[in-house]
């Protein structure tokens, strides 16, 4: 893997999978199940068409994006997903969840041009886009970090069965720990056309 000091960019692009995707454990997911941002990474063209069922951590592109060092970026964009995704906890139809921990600055997650149309359900923190995005750093400076869905639709439906059952068209849950300055943006380009069921939050 790059140091991330160098400023290199990990590429992942144009690549699709057809088939069922079955897991006994977290991270599952019809094209990555974890990436590790030991680099700046740009993630486009990625298509998934089979079903995906697992555990934590479960979407059709990406199951965990694990954000760990300073200064860098993770751009998801123009992919998509058609199969169904089924999971318990942190379960959407691109990105499972999106975290940042331990000291980081300047760390964006982005998911841009990106659209599911498969039925997405968990117990807790589902997303049609994606799950959830967590920032708990343990910096005591000013962070900086971001994120951002972007001109990204949804069009399958969103369960979420737990008693704390967070879902949501487009976004399950945003969550910035202690960060005061921690963003997400969510544009007005971004939709959700499924039905959203829910057994508790917003």
């Amino acid at each position: 893997n790059p140091d991330p000091s160098s400023g290199a960019t990990e590429v992942f692009s144009d690549s699709s999978n057809y088939g069922t995707v079955r897991g006994s454990n977290e991270s599952v997911a019809g094209l990555i199940g974890q990436w590790m941002n030991y680099s700046s990474g740009t993630i486009s063209g990625l298509r998934n068409y089979g079903s995906v069922t697992g555990e934590r951590y479960s979407a059709g592109v990406i199951g965990l994006a694990d954000l760990e060092y300073s200064n860098t970026t993770l751009s998801i964009s123009n992919s998509s997903n058609q199969g169904s995704i089924t999971g318990t906890d942190y379960v959407g139809g691109i990105l499972g969840q999106g975290y940042a921990g331990g000291v980081t600055d300047g760390i964006h997650v982005s998911v841009s041009g990106s659209t599911n149309a498969g039925d997405v359900t968990g117990d807790q923190y589902v997303g049609g886009i994606s799950g959830i995005v967590t920032f708990v750093t343990t910096g005591s400076s000013p962070t900086n970090n971001s994120a951002s869905i972007a001109s990204s639709s949804n069009t399958g439906s969103v369960v979420a069965t737990g008693a704390t059952g967070y879902g949501g068209g487009v976004l399950g849950e945003f969550d910035s720990g202690l960060e005061s300055d921690a963003t997400i943006e969510l544009d007005s380009d971004s939709s959700a056309t499924g039905t959203v069921t829910c057994s508790a939050g917003p």
